[in-house]
């Protein structure tokens, strides 16, 4: 009878064991952005212009209902006035991370390290916002793919960069900001 009874209870093991589902893989969904439209003082670290400040509510507006689980800027104040207003809505502080002297592919790969550590099976997404060459170059090592440059003039792309276990795949769309009434 004890045979018969541990013969049941291993089945029963064996087969919940095979029926379990395996484990969420690690994911993460990274979106990339340029700093908002900027004001031209003459600085070498301007405030966001009226327009600048309206396409960083667009941005917040837009990742409205994401599960944040970090907002990352450069040491400059665009970058940080771009991000504060999604920062704000999903409870999160600004992760300060400077492009600093040692160039911009010190910083991608610094940045790049930094979104990987995000990468967990709860799934989840980070905001990086950069500059117009500092954003391409972080999608390319983030996806393993070459990615279109940032003219100047450009402030409204976003890149959203899904990692997982099959590597880096890219997005990209256009983000308008609503015309203010008259």
């Amino acid at each position: 009878m004890r045979r018969l009874l541990a013969l049941v209870v291993l089945f029963v093991v064996l087969g919940a064991c095979r029926t379990a589902a395996p484990p969420p893989a690690p994911s993460l969904e990274v979106v990339l952005v340029r700093h908002a439209e900027k004001a031209d003082d003459g600085t070498r670290d301007p405030d966001l212009t009226d327009a600048g400040r309206a396409r960083a509510a667009a941005l917040a507006e837009r990742l409205t209902g994401e599960r944040l689980v970090a907002v990352y800027a450069t040491e400059f104040v665009r970058t940080q006035e771009t991000a504060r207003p999604t920062a704000e809505a999903a409870g999160l502080d600004v992760t300060l991370e400077p492009v600093g002297t040692d160039g911009v592919p010190a910083f991608t790969a610094r940045m790049a390290e930094r979104v990987r550590s995000h990468l967990s099976p709860d799934g989840g997404t980070v905001l990086v916002v950069g500059h117009s060459n500092t954003t391409p170059d972080l999608a390319a090592a983030l996806t393993g793919q070459p990615v279109e440059p940032m003219p100047e003039t450009e402030y409204d792309r976003v890149m959203v960069v899904t990692l997982d276990a099959d590597g880096g795949r890219l997005t990209t769309s256009r983000l308008a900001v609503p015309s203010s009434p008259r």
